[in-house]
């Protein structure tokens, strides 16, 4: 694909990415993915996985269990809430799919396997957080969002 082609799918691919993790808690569908990029959905299809290297659903369910990582890491939530949570009918079925994009289980990943995972906040009952409002001069934060597969 020309990097022209690329550079003027990268807007429409962020409207769509968004769309996305905005609605993560949703079943969206194909058509309307491409219709937030302005395209039809067979080229959308197409364009979207040449240029990030999956297909939008195999990217929309790795973002729902990039997301559930974070909630075994982060929080103490039973793995098959989690699981219902991030749209699968059951536990087993989110183990396994968690297996492959993940390489290891969710209880593996909640005990720290998977590397990426934060610690756990560590706060005795009663700690109290002391909190500040800040005001600051406007600053521009440059980011760069990959886009393929996890790996």
């Amino acid at each position: 694909m020309k990097p022209e082609t690329l550079n003027s799918f990268a807007s429409r691919a962020e409207r769509v990415l968004r769309l996305i993790t905005d609605h993560l808690d949703e079943s969206l569908s194909l058509e309307e993915l491409a219709s937030a990029a302005d395209l039809s959905v067979f080229h959308f299809h197409r364009v979207w996985r040449v240029a990030t290297g999956e297909p939008i659903m195999e990217t929309v369910r790795r973002l729902k269990l990039e997301r559930a990582a974070h909630w075994l890491a982060t929080t103490d939530r039973p793995i098959t809430r989690i699981a219902l949570q991030s749209g699968f009918a059951s536990s087993q079925s989110f183990a396994h799919a968690f297996r492959d994009v993940m390489g290891c289980t969710p209880t593996e990943a909640r005990i720290g396997r998977l590397g990426v995972t934060a610690p756990r906040p560590e706060r005795a009952p009663d700690a109290t957080m002391s909190i500040e409002i800040v005001s600051l001069e406007p600053f521009a934060i440059i980011a760069k969002r990959h886009m393929g597969p996890y790996t």
